[in-house]
């Protein structure tokens, strides 16, 4: 949020949804007093989740977790799409200030359907509307389901990639690409 500040007018940014998909800021702002949307990663090693009891059903115990931060979940990729999808039919361009390591694909999280909700920023961005701007700070990454959710073949007309020159882009961790043995065309370990 702080790094939000010194990007956008002092005092333009309005944050949208803020206890729900915390991995992820969503909001709106203004640059040189154009109004725009702005989606940017919660870029803090872990993001504390509090979930609240469920008032319809009596057992229900409020339960406080914490998850990497740089990590799209279920419910911040369901922010993420809602955002995008708001910023489409207000027709106001976005910038999304990606700094993502990728999709947690856990258990819980394949369970409350994280792949569903990535397809659905998928969803949004292939619908004709303002351009969003999806930029990769200094010593970003954008990595993993994340990049390929955001890439611009998904939609070249509406999508711009920018990318500082000291960021990272790729679909696997450095530590996965150095695990794959190479082999020649007759399938025999280089």
């Amino acid at each position: 949020r702080n790094a939000l500040t010194s990007v956008l007018d002092r005092h333009s940014f309005f944050e949208l949804w803020p206890l729900w998909g915390s991995s992820m800021v969503c909001g709106r702002g203004t640059i040189d007093g154009k109004r725009l949307g702005v989606i940017a990663a919660q870029c803090q090693p872990t993001v504390s989740i509090h979930q609240t009891t469920d008032p319809a059903h009596p057992k229900s115990q409020s339960v406080k977790t914490e998850n990497p931060g740089n990590v799209l979940f279920a419910d911040s990729s369901a922010k993420v799409a809602r955002c995008l999808e708001d910023c489409r039919l207000e027709n106001i361009p976005v910038v999304l200030f990606a700094n993502i390591r990728g999709f947690s694909g856990d258990t819980t999280e394949m369970f409350r359907a994280v792949l569903t909700h990535g397809s659905n920023i998928v969803n949004s961005l292939t619908k004709d509307g303002p351009p969003v701007f999806v930029y990769i700070p200094p010593y970003g990454t954008l990595r993993g389901g994340s990049y390929v959710v955001l890439t611009p073949t998904i939609n070249p007309k509406r999508i711009r990639l920018l990318v500082d020159p000291r960021a990272t882009v790729g679909i696997l961790e450095p530590s996965a690409s150095s695990a794959f043995l190479w082999k020649n065309k007759d399938h025999q370990s280089l």
